[in-house]
């Protein structure tokens, strides 16, 4: 489609400002951040980072999905285990995430779905992660992750809004009480 040839044209102009740095010039830092005017430029710094160094052939966009799909897959096993603690929980819950009708078809688009499902899922085990044992280096990881996440896709936030709230008034009432 227009929207997925247009994705894949982004990493493209990413690779090339990539290619071509002018570290010192504020227009280049512009163009960079500003590769894509209604998407935030984390998917494309990926991809882009994906074409400098294997080429800009179009097995580099299936090995984005593929990473893309991992990142999903883990980050689910990883927060169920978390969860649950139970290692057949956390193995069926990657293995069910890979078979959700939506799921199979995103990871096989250009579309931004797929790296989106995979930051959400990422940004949600770190908030689960950082709750479990929070230290100032889980807390300095997760921040760069959840800023990583919310430069993937805007809508990403509206998932992690639930649970970033519900875990600082958890906390909130826990230091009243």
């Amino acid at each position: 489609s227009m929207d997925e040839a247009g994705h894949i044209l982004c990493a493209f102009r990413f690779a090339d400002l990539l290619s071509h740095p002018h570290l010192l010039k504020a227009k280049w830092w512009l163009e960079l951040l500003l590769v894509n005017n209604f998407y935030p430029p984390a998917v494309y710094a990926v991809n882009g980072l994906l074409k400098v160094f294997l080429g800009p052939a179009h097995y580099v966009d299936w090995l984005s999905l593929a990473i893309y799909d991992f990142v999903l897959t883990a980050s689910v096993f990883a927060l169920t285990l978390i969860t649950t603690r139970q290692r057949f929980a956390a193995v069926a819950a990657a293995i069910v995430i890979n078979f959700y009708t939506d799921m199979v078809g995103y990871s096989r688009s250009f579309l931004l779905d797929s790296q989106v499902a995979a930051m959400i899922a990422l940004g949600l085990f770190f908030l689960v992660f950082w709750r479990e044992k929070p230290t100032w280096q889980r807390a300095f990881l997760g921040g760069f992750v959840l800023a990583l996440v919310l430069a993937s896709k805007q809508i990403a936030g509206a998932f992690l809004a639930g649970p970033g709230i519900y875990y600082f008034v958890r906390i909130a009432v826990q230091r009243r009480g």
